[in-house]
């Protein structure tokens, strides 16, 4: 009994993440990408004369 309770919290210790610091790097990857996005929207803005084409 001893045994699986020792495997059961190494295991746990090696497959917890810690959730703040994930949530950081998912918020930086996201801002990154919404910037991309908003620079994109600026450069590719189209004119009235690319809808009248």
């Amino acid at each position: 009994m001893q045994n699986s309770v020792s495997l059961e919290s190494r295991r746990a210790a090696v497959e917890d993440v810690d959730s703040i610091e994930v949530l950081v790097r998912l918020q930086a990857q996201e801002l990154v990408y919404r910037s991309a996005l908003a620079v994109n929207a600026r450069v590719l803005q189209p004119s009235l004369m690319d809808f009248l084409r």
